[in-house]
């Protein structure tokens, strides 16, 4: 590969935060679903920013084993057509184009794999979380770096420009704080800030000089970025 993008999955190809629709999927049947969906209403926004108590972590992950596999085929068949257009172009310009595309997320690989696949991106570049399941049924969630703030997707990036796997210019492309600290701890060339999608930009996503503010301008910012290291595609 000439050179490689890594999108966030969360906020940046889709809008809002999949695990918690998919939680909302589990949630919706169950006894108190009302009561549970409003606790998970009000607590996961903290957890996403890294400000949930431990209590309120446990809370969540008493919510897992409402999710079932039909929950999560489900959210992938209501998601296959939901990529925007334009990012849809962008995946396969720059895939026409020898760049790797890859994507890290803090979501799960059970729903992000075959929603990457259908839009042309190897499951074997797809990095995510997992779960525990018994049988049809979700138990908890295994353990991952991507779970820590202390190691978090710097730890995978890590892991694959020891192994060879980034030749070439690395780009990251997010909406999230998480996604801005590689480019911080230098772990990859540029950085993208998406904000089409969140209510709530980055508050650093202002200043950032490479900003898509709507999902026809990521190609452009890519090849930007790609053109500054030096690869005009």
């Amino acid at each position: 590969m000439k050179a490689h993008v890594i999108f966030d999955f969360d906020q940046t190809l889709l809008p809002g935060e999949s695990t918690v629709q998919v939680l909302e999927l589990g949630l919706q049947y169950q006894g108190n679903a009302a009561q549970r969906l409003q606790k998970l209403a009000s607590i996961a926004p903290r957890a996403l920013a890294g400000n949930a108590s431990a209590k309120e972590l446990i809370t969540l992950l008493s919510m897992v084993p409402s999710i079932r596999r039909k929950h999560i085929q489900l959210y992938v068949e209501q998601r296959l057509t939901q990529l925007p257009h334009a990012l849809g172009q962008a995946l396969h310009y720059l895939q026409q184009r020898q760049v790797g595309i890859h994507i890290i997320s803090g979501g799960y690989m059970e729903w992000i794999v075959p929603l990457a696949q259908a839009w042309g991106i190897e499951a074997r570049h797809v990095v995510a979380n997992r779960f525990f399941w018994f049988g049809s049924r979700a138990l908890t969630i295994r353990p991952s770096p991507l779970l820590s703030t202390a190691q978090g997707k710097g730890a995978i990036i890590r892991d694959w420009r020891r192994r060879g796997q980034l030749k070439g210019p690395v780009l990251m492309v997010g909406d999230g704080q998480a996604d801005f600290r590689v480019f911080q701890q230098g772990l990859v060339d540029d950085f993208i800030c998406i904000d089409y999608f969140v209510g709530k930009p980055l508050p650093d996503c202002a200043a950032i000089r490479r900003r898509a503010v709507h999902p026809d301008q990521v190609l452009g910012l890519i090849r930007q970025a790609l053109a500054q290291q030096g690869l005009a595609i």
